[in-house]
């Protein structure tokens, strides 16, 4: 009688020759590149309405985008345009790719390892969207609205070319997005089994150095305001992944 195990390897798909597996992955390329190009024309049809939603967090932040961003190149306006319709396409496209990635890598799982890999997707898509929503309601609008006053402070009448303020805000969404995916590879590696909480734990200190000089490394500005704003959301991550993988423990002692 076969062990669990090797009924859990049994649903792993035949291997297949090399230069297949290169095929289905020229495959995902070519898929996840045409969602992007899709996403990003679609995001330059409505550019207008993408620009007005990218101007919202000036408004959050009680400032005037007509006030304080500026064209100063005769291309500037176009350049600009591409830009944000391309990392918009990004953004929307991102959710798809994944999903690519992951229709790829399935048939070379287990049981076990399927049923953990498709609610990450989906936790994945769920978290990436909330991180690209605190910084558009919460990271952004405090990051320039500390700027403004310090600028100010300082006696300084702020304007900002909108190729500036657009590649600002759309890093910031991006960054904060990626950053909200740590619950999905700790819990991937916890329900595999690859670490405890007792480890998570007792690296805590060790994890909250390294979110730090993680923050400080993707944050597009070195101020204390947004490298707070950044490490925070990511420590509390952290502690959530704690909790909830020694929840997981308990459940498997359970059963």
């Amino acid at each position: 009688m076969p062990s669990p195990v090797e009924e859990d390897d049994e649903l792993r798909d035949p291997p297949r020759p090399f230069l297949a597996h290169l095929e289905e992955l020229r495959g995902v390329f070519l898929k996840s590149g045409f969602a992007l190009i899709i996403s990003t024309v679609f995001a330059f049809i409505f550019i207008r309405q993408v620009f007005t939603l990218l101007q919202k967090p000036l408004v959050f932040a009680g400032l005037d985008p007509e006030q304080f961003l500026r064209n100063l190149a005769p291309v500037g306006g176009f350049t600009t345009a591409m830009q944000m319709a391309f990392l918009v396409g990004l953004v929307i496209s991102l959710p798809l790719i994944l999903y690519f990635v992951a229709d790829f890598i399935m048939p070379a799982l287990t049981k076990s390892e399927r049923r953990v890999i498709v609610p990450v997707f989906f936790a994945g898509a769920l978290l990436f969207l909330c991180g690209v929503a605190f910084a558009y309601f919460v990271l952004i609008p405090i990051t320039l609205g500390f700027f403004y006053e310090f600028d100010k402070s300082l006696g300084f009448t702020s304007e900002w070319t909108v190729q500036n303020y657009i590649g600002f805000v759309v890093q910031l969404l991006l960054v904060m997005g990626l950053v909200f995916e740590l619950p999905v590879v700790i819990l991937s590696l916890a329900a595999l089994g690859l670490v405890k909480s007792k480890f998570l734990a007792e690296y805590r200190r060790h994890a909250i150095v390294a979110i730090v000089i993680l923050a400080a490394v993707i944050t597009p500005t070195s101020d204390l305001v947004t490298l707070s704003l950044m490490s925070i959301p990511m420590w509390l991550l952290y502690e959530i992944c704690v909790f909830v993988t020694r929840f997981m423990e308990r459940r498997r002692t359970e059963f």
